[in-house]
C-alpha cells in the first residue's frame, strides 16, 4: 500500500483528548504505519468502543461485517472523514489486552509457574491500564485458573482455530495472524482482529494477489504458493508454547526461502530454526 501523505500527515493529529465525529478519543490502543486506535466513548449511544483511524483504503469493515464469531471482533460500523482522506471504524472493545502481552509477561516467568493463572494476571493488567473495573469472577476464569500451561495454549488455540474455520468457510483469508492481532476478552476468550490485509472473495473486485502482504515472522515461507492458507494456524497455537518467534526471520541472518517447510511436502514437527 502506498502512503497518503495527506492521510499520513492528518493521522499524525489526532490524540487521545480529540473528538472525532461521535467518539471523544480516551486511550491510545495501538497503531501501525497506515492506522490508530484508541479506546473511545460514542456520545450517542453512551458506550466505550475501539476506534480504528486509518487511510482510507481497504475493505476490512466490509470483511468484518460478513462474520459473526464469537472469537472474531466484532465491527459496528465506519465513517468517512473526508476533508482527511481518513475513515473511521468503530467495533467491540476487547479489554484484556492482546496474545502479545501475555507472551510478554510468560517470558519473565519461569516454567514452572506457568499456567491458566498467568493469562489471567496478564488480562487483569491490561484491563487496569486501559481503566476497565476489574474483571468479575466467571465460570470461564475458575476453568482457566485450574489449567496448565499447555492445557491454556491447547484452549486458546482450539478457539482460534474454530474462527478462523468459521472465516475460511465464507471465503475470508485473515492473512495476518500473530499474537499481537488476538485481543482477549476480560474472561480470556480469543479475538482475532486486524483483518486489514485479509481478502473476502465476495468483495466486488477483490483479487488474493492485491492483498498479498502479513508479517514476515509468521508468513508461511511459500506463501507464494496457493497450497499454504492454514500455514500460520499451528504456528499461531505452537508460538505460546516455547516462548519464540516461529519464522526463520527471528535469527537476522535468514530467509523465510531458508526454512525447510519450502522444500518438504510433509510439514515437520515445529521448532525454533534459530537454534541448532
Amino acid at each position: 500500500m502506498l502512503a497518503d501523505p495527506t492521510a499520513l500527515d492528518a493521522l499524525d493529529t489526532i490524540n487521545p483528548g480529540a473528538t472525532v465525529d461521535d467518539f471523544d478519543l480516551l486511550l491510545p490502543l495501538g497503531q501501525g504505519a497506515f492506522a490508530r486506535v484508541f479506546l473511545a466513548r460514542q456520545r450517542s449511544m453512551g458506550r466505550l468502543v475501539a476506534v480504528k483511524i486509518s487511510h482510507d483504503r481497504g475493505s476490512e469493515p466490509q470483511t468484518l461485517a460478513q462474520l459473526d464469531h464469537d472469537h472474531i471482533v466484532r465491527v459496528f460500523d465506519q465513517r468517512q472523514i473526508t476533508d482527511q482522506h481518513l475513515k473511521l471504524m468503530y467495533m467491540q472493545y476487547v479489554p484484556g489486552g492482546t496474545l502479545l502481552g501475555v507472551l510478554r509477561m510468560l517470558r519473565r516467568t519461569p516454567p514452572s509457574k506457568r499456567n491458566g493463572t498467568l493469562l489471567l494476571e496478564a488480562i487483569d493488567a491490561a484491563t487496569t491500564t486501559g481503566g476497565v473495573l476489574e474483571p468479575q469472577p466467571s465460570p470461564t476464569r475458575t476453568e482457566l485458573a485450574r489449567l496448565s500451561w499447555p492445557e491454556t495454549v491447547a484452549w486458546l488455540g482450539s478457539r482460534l482455530a474454530a474462527a478462523l474455520d468459521y472465516a475460511n468457510r465464507r471465503g475470508i483469508l485473515h492473512r495476518d495472524l500473530k499474537p499481537a492481532n488476538v485481543l482477549l476478552t476480560a474472561d480470556g476468550h480469543p479475538k482475532l482482529a486486524d483483518f486489514n490485509i485479509s481478502f473476502s472473495r465476495h468483495l466486488p473486485g477483490a483479487n488474493p494477489v492485491a492483498y498479498f502482504g502479513g508479517s514476515l515472522p509468521y508468513m508461511a515461507p511459500n506463501n507464494s504458493r496457493p497450497a499454504t492458507p492454514n500455514w500460520t494456524r499451528p504456528l499461531r497455537i505452537w508460538t505460546p508454547a516455547p516462548t519464540s518467534t516461529p519464522s526463520p526471520s527471528c535469527c537476522g541472518n535468514c530467509s523465510p526461502a531458508a526454512s525447510p517447510s519450502t522444500t518438504t511436502t510433509t510439514p515437520a514437527k515445529p521448532r525454533n530454526p534459530c537454534k541448532p
